[in-house]
């Protein structure tokens, strides 16, 4: 049997370690399940890095029991199944919610899905599934062009357009050679020296949208930074002069400053080759 488990924000961030498939994670369930059903995982809430959909696909090992004395609020003294991460798309999901509102919108708790609806959704997955494994599969042995293509091929098989096209590109990139290039390069934040990789993002000078075939991958246009100074360069709320030195927008109210760890002091370290893609980033994205 099949069965429909929506997930919030909130607990989809404490199965970030479920990036593997393969992981055993527990879930709520319902007196009907056993061992060997699939349940299709919908993250429900949004936020700047989530787009409401459907992320994962898993497969019931354990029988129903009630979890009890766990760290996990989630389903701790409820009713509950232990269940392997068979598909997983952590960045971005396999079925947006637009795709399937008509019939999420029907269910606000685990529930059984027919045979029909399940195999329509299988289909999807499998098909952009292969497309996500066609980008994290390319390694330093691919062209950049290998690459591109193949980024840009998966969002064209999207239909993704605008904000939507920017946040999967950026995901994509995060996932292939381009970052692990940069994190040789810096081994830390540019700007705060946070060293952590989970923490680290790579992030585009001038932007993918922007920037021609010969410049998308390019080493020399990417600065390795923390999710908040990311959001905030990728914004146009910083940018850097040509020796380095942070220029903050007006539009950034102080208080966010603070918050947000960015002073008029800080600096990062240009190199002649970053200095084109920073004069366009300074010209045409930093919020003057």
């Amino acid at each position: 049997m099949y069965y429909f488990e929506p997930v919030n924000i909130d607990q989809w961030n404490m199965f970030e370690k479920v990036k593997n498939t393969g992981h055993i994670e527990p879930f709520l369930a319902t007196s009907t399940m056993n061992v060997g059903d699939t349940i299709l995982l919908h993250v429900g809430s949004q936020n700047k890095n989530y787009k409401s959909g459907i992320y994962a696909i898993a497969t019931i090992v354990k029988e129903p029991y009630i979890l009890e004395n766990s760290p996990n609020d989630y389903c701790n003294n409820k009713l509950t199944v232990n269940a392997r991460i068979d598909r997983i798309n952590y960045s971005w999901p396999f079925i947006p919610h637009d795709e399937c509102k008509d019939f999420i919108k029907q269910f606000r708790t685990v529930h059984r899905i027919n045979d029909k609806y399940y195999m329509l959704i299988k289909e999807k997955i499998d098909m952009r599934s292969n497309f996500c494994q066609q980008v994290i599969g390319l390694n330093s042995d691919c062209s950049k062009e290998s690459i591109i293509q193949c980024i840009e091929t998966n969002a064209n098989n999207l239909q993704l357009v605008g904000k939507e096209r920017e946040i999967f590109v950026k995901s994509r990139v995060n996932q292939s050679v381009f970052r692990e290039r940069l994190l040789k390069k810096y081994d830390c934040c540019c700007l705060c020296k946070v060293s952590d990789p989970k923490f680290l993002i790579a992030s585009h000078i001038k932007p993918w949208a922007c920037s021609e075939s010969g410049e998308k991958l390019d080493i020399d246009n990417g600065l390795l930074l923390c999710p908040n100074h990311d959001a905030l360069f990728d914004s146009g709320y910083i940018s850097f002069d040509e020796n380095g030195v942070i220029m903050i927008s007006e539009h950034l109210k102080r208080d966010d400053a603070i918050f947000m760890n960015i002073n008029e002091y800080m600096r990062i370290s240009l190199s002649s080759q970053n200095q084109k893609y920073m004069k366009f980033h300074r010209e045409k994205i930093f919020k003057k």
